[in-house]
Formats: structure tokens, C-alpha cells, sequence
């Protein structure tokens, strides 16, 4: 998706986020099919808490088949992916959870440079030898969750509000 044709934004965060593809569309953005099942998954739970219209979920799905079809190359996730996922989990210092550790592991079959907006995952990479960037930004995160909303971060006690959640994962 040439990045004159992303959608608007209508979620907090959406421009943060749009605003990171601009910059990067002529990269070769790769994802793992998994990524595909994730962003589902996000739509369905937006719908279920009342966040989503299924007329909304139905736009945004269209919008990211969109920009796979035209953006991104999608590698499968393979059996090996998953069982380096599960040794990453069981060597991770901070608790890499099984989605993050898929990401990982993926990257790390492909020789690739992981990017991500969440601190953990990006400094496990590192520590496991993978080539990560971490392009948080808390300000830039802090409006994809609502103001009053708490968060658990492994190892860390609970963190309340959009700013400190923002802040934690670009720490």
C-alpha cells in the first residue's frame, strides 16, 4: 500500500502507527503468517468489549488484508519457529511471552532485525542474538490505551495510566 493510500486514523495510536508505516513502506516489511491470526484476534477482542462495531472490524481487517497484500511479505511460521520459541521462553530473563518469543524466533530464522514498539521483547531479542530496534515512543503509545487503564509487566509491579504504560514499553 503506497503510503499516500494509508487509511486514516480512527483509534488512539492509529497515527502513531500509520505514521511509522509512511516512514518505513519502502522497507521490506516482513511478518509471520502468525501476525495475521494476532491482528484477528485483536479485532474480535475490540469487538467483544464493545470497542469495535462489526461494521469497524469488518473496514480495519479489509484495510490490513490491504496493506499485506501490497506492503508486507509474509513468511509462514514453522515448526522450528515454535520449537525456538519455546527455547527462548524457557531462556528469558524477563518472562518472554509464547507471542513474543514466535516473533523472535521467526526473526531469527530469517536473520532478521526485529522491530517493535515493546521494550521486552526487543531487549530479549538482543540478549537471545537477534537483531531488534525498539521505535517506542511513549507519547506515541500512551493514546492506545485509555487514560485510566493498568497494566502487569512481568517482574514489575502494576502500572497504571496510558503515559506510564507508554513509558514502560519504551524503556
Amino acid at each position: 500500500m503506497p503510503a499516500g493510500q494509508l487509511p486514516e486514523a480512527e483509534e488512539a495510536g492509529s497515527d502513531w502507527v500509520l505514521s511509522w508505516l509512511t516512514q518505513h513502506v519502502s522497507m521490506d516489511l516482513t511478518i509471520s503468517d502468525w501476525v495475521i491470526a494476532e491482528f484477528a484476534s485483536a479485532l474480535s477482542v475490540k469487538m467483544r468489549m464493545g470497542q469495535l462495531s462489526a461494521g469497524d472490524r469488518a473496514k480495519a481487517a479489509s484495510v490490513f488484508t490491504r496493506l499485506e497484500a501490497e506492503s508486507l511479505v509474509v513468511v509462514p511460521a514453522t515448526w522450528d519457529h515454535f520449537v525456538s520459541a519455546a527455547q527462548f521462553g524457557n531462556r528469558s530473563k524477563s518472562g518472554l511471552r509464547a507471542d513474543d518469543a514466535l516473533h523472535v524466533a521467526v526473526a531469527a530464522g530469517l536473520g532478521a532485525t526485529i522491530r517493535t514498539v515493546d521494550k521486552r521483547p526487543a531487549t530479549e531479542a538482543v540478549a537471545l542474538g537477534v537483531s531488534a530496534e525498539n521505535d517506542a515512543d511513549s507519547y506515541g503509545i500512551a493514546p492506545c490505551f485509555c487514560a485510566d487503564a493498568c497494566d502487569y509487566f512481568p517482574n514489575a509491579s502494576k502500572c497504571s495510566g496510558a503515559l506510564a504504560i507508554g513509558d514502560n514499553f519504551s524503556k
